[in-house]
């Protein structure tokens, strides 16, 4: 991940950056391996600027206190990650033919 550091008249603006590319095409080869079991499966890949959009649209607006990053927080990811548009990261596919076990999700 890389930043960059403006000052906007007096605000300090940060930038967060960085190329998911590979954070996709490792999703993909997950995607078409067999997973096996019920218990652990590697549902999906993040870049760490897409976890901090997630943390900040979580913790929401103003100079409030912010949430932990604990369980809680995850399952919110979980939730906002079955969205088509974030399709490109999941490792997760219920289709593959090599799948096997029941993973909770119908």
């Amino acid at each position: 991940m890389k930043s960059s550091i403006t000052l906007d008249s007096d605000t300090v603006v940060v930038r967060n950056y960085e190329d998911a590319q590979d954070i996709a095409d490792g999703a993909k080869i997950l995607s078409e391996l067999p997973q096996h079991g019920a218990d652990f499966h590697h549902k999906w890949s993040l870049p760490q600027t897409q976890i901090i959009a997630f943390y900040n649209e979580y913790c929401g607006d103003g100079f409030a206190p912010h949430k932990p990053m604990n369980g809680e927080f995850w399952a919110w990811v979980d939730k906002k990650m079955k969205d088509p548009q974030y399709r490109v990261f999941w490792a997760y596919n219920p289709s593959n033919p090599y799948r096997m076990g029941w993973d909770g999700v119908r």
